[in-house]
């Protein structure tokens, strides 16, 4: 059954007013494969009667779950693995010695999704804790989808979710075998704290980070919306601090307030005003 017009642009009005999650015209498939699960659910037969729906119901949980079906949850952990090995050797070592005084690294990932994200960093960050002795590390893990978020709280992840781009000695060493699923362990799951954040609303209490990932995300948003999003980030770094996108995507035509740093097949973005000149191959900006 095809998805009519005026069903088409409701929701996709709804999911950019509630997420900034531009979604193009042509994608009406995407309702279909998306939402069709939730047709028993929510007692429909159709996009049009779920549209009725949500028009006559103005609850923030139906449409919160009907928008959480819509939003892409791809992930998985280590995933793109050159920036995991830039933190590893290179970012995480820096920053470990240039708060050296202190002792202390603040890290958000955010978009968390189901939290390989910010367990596959906790694993890195425990690793090398062992080489820089009392530090404490925070990892804040924030996502717009409270269904997203349960499943990173519970630490728990099928064979087939370990088995892509875990690591056989990452999975040994920092999961538990619990019948049909791999559990984290307790080490790592007390590193994360996770939290609902739409990056539209309030970053309250959100305190500056000496590390953000906001990876694969800003592809689903338009130019403006980019802009906001990246201004935003630019004053939650702190200083001397960096911030990670996804492989696909740069700051490039939305700020000129970072620095672009290439590490073999990854890149990271320093705000400028804290660039040491070393990092620049010597020229000064």
């Amino acid at each position: 059954m095809s998805v009519r017009r005026e069903d088409f642009d409701y929701i996709r009005m709804l999911l950019k007013e509630h997420s900034g999650v531009a979604l193009e015209d042509g994608k009406e498939y995407l309702l279909e494969v998306r939402l069709s699960p939730l047709y028993d659910e929510m007692k429909v037969d159709s996009i049009a009667e779920m549209v009725q729906l949500l028009r006559r119901d103005n609850s923030a949980a139906l449409r919160e779950r009907v928008l959480n079906c819509l939003l892409t949850n791809e992930t998985y952990f280590f995933r793109d693995i050159h920036p995991f090995e830039m933190l590893r050797t290179e970012v995480l070592p820096e920053l470990f010695a240039a708060r050296a005084a202190k002792r202390h690294l603040r890290i958000w990932s955010g978009a968390c999704s189901t939290g390989q994200e910010p367990y596959s960093v906790a694993m890195i960050v425990n690793d090398l804790l062992e080489r820089f002795p009392g530090f404490t590390v925070e990892i804040l893990a924030t996502d717009i989808a409270e269904e997203n978020l349960e499943r990173a709280m519970s630490g728990q992840y099928s064979h087939a979710e370990v088995n892509r781009g875990l690591p056989a000695q990452m999975l040994i060493r920092h999961f538990t075998k619990k019948e049909a699923v791999w559990q984290v362990n307790e080490s790592i799951r007390r590193m994360v704290t996770f939290r609902k954040l739409n990056l539209f609303g309030s970053w309250a209490g959100i305190d500056r980070a000496d590390l953000i990932l906001l990876r694969n995300v800003l592809i689903y948003f338009e130019q403006d919306a980019k802009k906001e999003i990246i201004g935003r980030i630019r004053r939650n770094v702190a200083d001397g601090g960096a911030v990670i996108l996804g492989a696909s995507e740069t700051v490039l035509g939305l700020s000129e307030e970072f620095h672009i740093v290439h590490a073999g097949k990854a890149s990271l973005y320093r705000p400028k005003a804290a660039e040491p000149v070393a990092v620049l191959s010597g020229v000064k900006r």
